[in-house]
Formats: structure tokens, sequence, C-alpha cells
């Protein structure tokens, strides 16, 4: 982060800590079931979220970052801003008139958020940290229902070796500590979040999954779960 920006930022993080909406606005998400993708950084967040916005009533809420899009991002994933003093200071005022669904700043102090256009009825799909949930679940959408995304861990061990093979190793600890926290978070749910398994090889099959929560029929895998706590094992063992 740049030297020069970090006031900023800071006053950034300190606006967001308990930031809330304009309430004149909230009604406008009344019509919108909100999906929130929970996953650590290789577990096809993306692509899950592309294929299933590929059915219809089924859209992604596109949310805005600061941070240098990553080399192996798809298109569309996030609407890039510039992390500049300008653009800094434009997100700041947005945030100040509450004229932003949610907004955070990532630890690496690049800033997330999303506005109110990008939630569109009746399904949005995000994709948000997992300290953002109970911010989604406090505001007036017509219901806010999270999933945890996990491959098995030998297909996720093969997605971090793609993505993170010239990665330096403050950034492959990164990785592996923000992984933890995610998988802690989501184990900590117990069994009233649904865990889908997003293996290589069935990717549709996994938009199938996300679509069937979507519409409550979904049968809970225990499997889910029990990798999970798998892949958990190898972070820790990473890190």
């Amino acid at each position: 982060m740049s030297v020069e920006l970090a006031p900023l930022v800071e006053d950034l993080v300190r606006v967001t800590n308990h930031y809330k909406p304009n309430s004149n606005r909230l009604s406008e998400l009344r019509l919108v079931t909100v999906l929130p993708i929970v996953a650590p950084s290789c577990m096809g967040k993306s692509t899950t979220m592309s294929n299933v916005a590929e059915r219809e009533g089924f859209t992604q809420a596109i949310s805005f970052t600061t941070r240098p899009r990553r080399e192996d991002e798809p298109a569309g994933a996030y609407a890039f801003r510039p992390h500049t003093r300008e653009e800094l200071s434009k997100i700041f005022g947005d945030v100040m008139a509450g004229s932003l669904v949610q907004c955070t700043v990532h630890p690496n102090g690049g800033v997330y958020g999303t506005d109110f256009k990008a939630y569109r009825p009746p399904y949005s799909l995000v994709d948000p940290l997992p300290s953002e949930i109970a911010k989604l679940q406090a505001l007036r959408f017509r219901a806010v229902k999270p999933i945890a995304l996990i491959a098995p861990p030998a297909d996720y061990k093969t997605y971090v070796a793609e993505r993170f093979a010239n990665a330096s190793e403050y950034t492959h600890g990164k990785m592996v500590r923000e992984g933890i926290s995610n998988l802690e978070w989501s184990l900590d749910q117990g069994e009233k979040l649904p865990w889908v398994i997003n293996a290589c090889d069935q990717q549709q099959a996994t938009a199938d999954a996300v679509v069937r929560i979507a519409n409550g029929e979904f049968e809970p895998d225990p499997a889910g779960r029990q990798l999970g706590e798998a892949v958990l094992k190898q972070l820790r063992a990473w890190a």
C-alpha cells in the first residue's frame, strides 16, 4: 500500500467499520435474494458464479475493487477502479453519503464495495468476505442464503499451484491465512450453512447445486463439510 495513500485508506477503514447504507434506498433491495458464495481463494468462486449467472433469473452482483486485476481473473469478475487519491476520495464520499450497499477495506489495502444497481431480482450472486455476511443479512433483502464452496483437497492443491506458482512467500502466506480464516468461519456456522463441492470436472453440477439451494430444493451433503475440514487441515500444514 502506498505510504502517500495510507491515511486515506485508514480513513476508509474507520468509516466502513460500522457502515450502513442510506435507509431511504433500502426498499430497492426487497425483491432480491442474495446468494453469497463463501470460499478461500482458488476454490473456483468466479467460475461458479459465472456459470450460475447463465441460468434464467440469476445475475452476478459485480462489486468494485481498487486492487489490481490478477492475470488469471475472468473478465467481468470485478469492476476495477484505480487505487488513486482521486478514486479513494470518491469512494469515501459515497460511503459518507450512504450510497453504497456495502463497502470494506481488505487487509491488503484494497477497497471493495457494491452499489445499489448491482443487485437485481430475483437472485444475485456475490463474493463477499465472511465478515460482510452479517452486514448483508442486516439489510432489507428478500433473503440472504450463504453457500460454502469447497474443492477436494487434491483439486485445491492443483488450483493453488497454478495461481501461486510464482508468488512471493508473503503473497502465499497471506493466501493461506485468509483461507484458514474463511474455512473457520464456514465451519463455525454449523448445519445452517450448505456446502457445495466444486470438483474440477463437475463445474456444471456445482452450478446446478447452487440453483437448487436458491430454490430451496438442495439436500445437504455431509461430504462437503468433511472436505472443508480436510482443506483447513491442509492449509494449517502450509502455514
